[in-house]
């Protein structure tokens, strides 16, 4: 017969066993480590230096997630959970696991293999498109985020004007967007892919101003409209 539950190594109460008390108060304190699970810190690499003067003093109850390349106690624990109890218990998290920290008010999310963010994880790959429609006169700067939300990659502009033709540059803060710079729309249907030269030129982070720079050609074009398709990282 098992002597502890499959997994959170909950230990169980036997028939005969000596001393259940104990066996029933390391249950509890396994569930209260893990139920609405919230950590203090995820940069405490040694245990040891926690109760020191210059660091705060451990007490019962406490819990954090061990970093990669833990010492003193924690030496062989990374990406576990650490709760504090007169010593220390130790959780190997499973895949699907979330994760509060309360220094970076932060919520991670375990994904099998690292603890990562669980707002990225949650929309990570998804694609989105955004489209618009710009009216004479054409020769501008149009703002297509004023400050992004999130992080995420450009793709593909698809554009089509009247009558005409416009020049189109698209720029991340001050930097062109590879692939989509300086490239001409007719009344044609066109679309420009963004290639990147390297792995940050189309990636729009949290806080970036995204524009394009329209530049219309001759005859004036009496409009233009857009569709831009992005990926969420």
């Amino acid at each position: 017969m098992a002597t502890i539950s499959p997994r959170l190594s909950v230990p169980y109460i036997v028939e005969g066993q000596d001393d259940k008390e104990t066996a029933h108060s390391e249950g509890v304190n396994r569930f209260e480590s893990i139920i609405q699970l919230s950590v203090l810190d995820r940069d405490i690499v040694n245990p040891d230096n926690l109760g020191s003067p210059t660091a705060d003093v451990i007490t019962n109850g406490d819990v954090y997630l061990v970093p990669s390349g833990g010492a003193g106690d924690f030496v062989g624990k990374d990406d576990d959970i650490a709760a504090y109890y007169d010593g220390w218990l130790f959780f190997t998290p499973r895949k699907g696991w979330l994760c509060y920290v309360e220094d970076e008010n932060l919520m991670l999310l375990f994904d099998g293999a690292a603890w990562v963010n669980f707002a990225g994880a949650a929309t990570a790959g998804l694609v989105e498109t955004r489209s618009g429609h710009i009216e004479a006169p054409l020769t501008k700067t149009y703002v297509l985020e004023q400050s992004a939300a999130y992080l995420y990659d450009i793709d593909t502009l698809i554009g089509q004007c009247s009558n005409g033709d416009v020049v189109v540059t698209m720029f991340i803060g001050a930097m062109n967007v590879e692939g989509i710079s300086a490239v001409s729309f007719t009344d044609s249907e066109s679309t420009a892919t963004a290639t990147g030269g390297s792995p940050e030129d189309n990636t729009v982070h949290v806080g970036d101003r995204v524009t394009m720079v329209i530049t219309a050609g001759s005859p004036d074009p009496l409009d233009f409209s857009f569709t831009l398709k992005t990926t969420r990282l």
